[in-house]
């Protein structure tokens, strides 16, 4: 930051594609956004398509784990650093379920929230729509309800 006044509407914090993309329509309603980022910025050349790779992208706080049998490592997707997870984010957009609002009233676990899926859906549909998600959702056994994908599948490899 320079010396200069800083005259800023709204400041995101994260550079990942969550604060980006948010960063973005803000400013295309007319904000003055101004986004933070903690990890380090990232050029093309410090980039490799490797899961290995991958782990230098990794947030460099503590692994986060939650209570409970198992315990459960929240680490694997985080990202730190300009772009955040979505540099290795292996292409997953999962949804949260219908009974995952309703933790307390099913499990007796957690707090009910205070809306439902349904209100949330609309956003899902609308967010794989403009980041042009692909797949094939007639193939996944426990997705959450949704639109289908505006996308095809990509052809799955030995790999995948």
């Amino acid at each position: 930051m320079s010396d200069r006044d800083v005259q800023t509407d709204i400041a995101v914090i994260g550079s990942g594609a969550a604060g980006c993309y948010f960063a973005a329509k803000l400013a295309v309603a007319g904000q003055k956004v101004d986004v933070f980022e903690a990890g380090p910025a990232r050029t093309i050349h410090d980039l490799a398509s490797s899961q290995i790779w991958a782990r230098r992208l990794k947030w460099a706080g503590p692994h986060v784990e939650s209570e409970g049998a198992p315990r459960f490592g929240h680490n694997f997707n985080m990202g730190w650093g300009f772009g955040g997870a979505a540099l290795h984010h292996y292409a997953q957009w999962p949804r949260l379920f219908e009974t995952d609002f309703k933790s307390f009233s099913l499990y007796g676990r957690g707090l009910d929230w205070p809306l439902e899926y349904s209100d949330l859906r609309p956003h899902y549909d609308e967010i794989q729509a403009e980041v042009g998600i692909s797949g094939d959702a007639a193939q996944e056994e426990h997705r959450a309800p949704g639109a289908d994908y505006p996308m095809p599948p990509l052809k799955s490899f030995a790999g995948g």
